[in-house]
């Protein structure tokens, strides 16, 4: 039997299908302004700042880059699994690196994050 590894490069054009969407879901105090249905747009090979609505904080950059790594990690994985369905998002929400107020801070926000197939 001949048995050959898959391509990752096979799985790209499913890989590039996809997005990420981190919504601001909670903020109180934020310096930067950052608001409640904020979002930031996360696809395969770049980040969408012409999909963005409000503002990006850079305090927020670090979490969310590490989150977003393993998400399109763990699609990458699904596209090469050949399953049809996602897996499930476990740690669903990210949150700024401001402590927030009350505890030495100016303030914070939290984002959810989805993944979504990007409409064409």
């Amino acid at each position: 039997m001949n048995h050959k590894d898959p391509d990752p490069e096979d799985n790209v054009p499913k890989i590039l299908q996809y997005q990420i969407v981190a919504e601001v879901v909670k903020s109180e105090h934020c310096f930067s302004q950052v608001q409640v249905g904020d979002k930031l747009v996360f696809e395969p090979l770049s980040l969408e700042p012409e999909k963005f609505t409000g503002v990006m904080c850079a305090r927020a950059l670090l979490p969310l880059t590490v989150q977003t790594n393993s998400l399109f990690e763990m699609i990458s994985e699904w596209a090469e699994s050949g399953k049809e369905e996602l897996p499930e998002i476990v740690f669903r929400k990210v949150r700024c690196l401001d402590p927030g107020f009350e505890d030495g801070g100016v303030g914070g926000f939290v984002y959810q994050i989805r993944v979504e197939k990007i409409s064409t």
